[in-house]
């Protein structure tokens, strides 16, 4: 992975090469002004700061959408000195792998979801927690609080990374070639989980065998019969056309999950200060835009599921949630004194 990405940069910093030959810029003028000398000097000469950028996920939904905006910004408002290059469809490695990757600095920007927490924070983070949120403003007001500024910390200094703001994936779904209304139905399921303890635990409790396999490989798993069901958004079910290999969506609303843009914090301290305000207010503004977008049609994705053949199927919401409480008791036993406390004005 890491010769791939070697190369993939190399080529990008061949082309940038070129691109500067055959043109000289012109000396400064003797009447530059003294504030126009101490920009110069925050930008180290006008040096070129390169930030490569790692998604998962594909192209055309709201988070990558906002991912290119923050490219565009960062880019206009650096005046250059920042050049980003976006590399989506899993293109540098599975989620996993970008979590390891942004650590070390050989990327230096991400798009996660419920992963970076559940590894980094797990004990901090409880929105990760299937079953246990009735709303995703409910989820946000815990990121926006203290919990959400500890959770941050802990990434920063488990993981290296900075989380620069988070929005709205969607309400997740199960996805299944069978109806299912009742968690009964879930017995002997082989159904697709990331590597995440929490979801992993709650499945099993349910009656299901939760089956790890990375995201870019979910597709062929249901097409060659690895996996029975998956779970989740309607957007990302969309977007990778999975209602081309999945007949149902069980509505269970079973976490309202976020996307977290996250950059290398050592990279980060690299660069001159206007810069790292650029990066940390952009991205701030990207992720608020991507939320926005998601909440405007997050039903227009629900509906393309069913003009593209899927039954959306409204299941015993409470009987899965009773079904899943011994597990997520277990969770919250886990957390970190003071987590309970500071959400269970939002918990339903």
């Amino acid at each position: 992975m890491k010769k791939i990405i070697a190369i993939l940069l190399s080529v990008i910093f061949v082309f940038a090469s070129l691109a500067g030959c055959g043109s000289t810029s012109p000396a400064p003028a003797a009447s530059e002004t003294q504030s126009a000398e101490q920009t110069a000097a925050e930008s180290t000469d006008g040096e070129v700061y390169e930030m490569v950028i790692a998604l998962h996920t594909n192209e055309g939904t709201a988070e990558s959408n906002a991912v290119y905006r923050f490219k565009d910004a960062v880019e206009e408002k650096s005046s250059g000195r920042l050049k980003v290059s976006v590399f989506t469809g899993a293109t540098l490695g599975s989620e996993e792998e970008n979590l390891e990757q942004i650590g070390t600095n050989e990327i230096q920007g991400s798009i996660f979801g419920d992963v970076m927490t559940s590894q980094l924070a797990a004990d901090l983070d409880p929105t990760v927690t299937p079953f246990l949120f009735s709303s995703v403003d409910d989820v946000l007001a815990v990121w926006a609080g203290d919990v959400g500024e500890k959770i941050n910390e802990a990434c920063i200094e488990n993981g290296n990374l900075r989380v620069l703001g988070v929005g709205r994936r969607g309400a997740r779904y199960l996805l299944a070639n069978k109806p299912i209304t009742t968690p009964e139905e879930c017995k002997g399921l082989k159904l697709r989980l990331p590597s995440i303890a929490n979801w992993v635990t709650i499945w099993q409790e349910i009656g299901a065998l939760p089956t790890p396999i990375a995201f870019s490989e979910v597709y062929t798993s249901l097409q060659t019969g690895v996996v029975d069901a998956f779970e989740s958004t309607a957007e990302l079910t969309y977007t990778g056309s999975y209602y081309d290999v999945v007949k149902y969506a069980i509505d269970t609303h079973h976490l309202y999950g976020l996307f977290h843009l996250a950059v290398c914090e050592s990279w980060l301290q690299t660069l001159p200060a206007d810069l790292q305000e650029i990066i940390i207010s952009e991205g701030a503004e990207c992720c608020a835009w991507g939320d926005e977008q998601m909440a405007l049609y997050e039903s227009e994705m629900v509906q393309a599921l069913v003009d593209n053949g899927m039954e959306v199927i409204t299941p015993d919401a409470d009987a899965f949630k009773a079904a899943a409480m011994p597990a997520i008791e277990q969770i919250v036993a886990q957390w970190q004194d003071g987590i309970w406390e500071s959400i269970e004005q939002y918990v339903a």
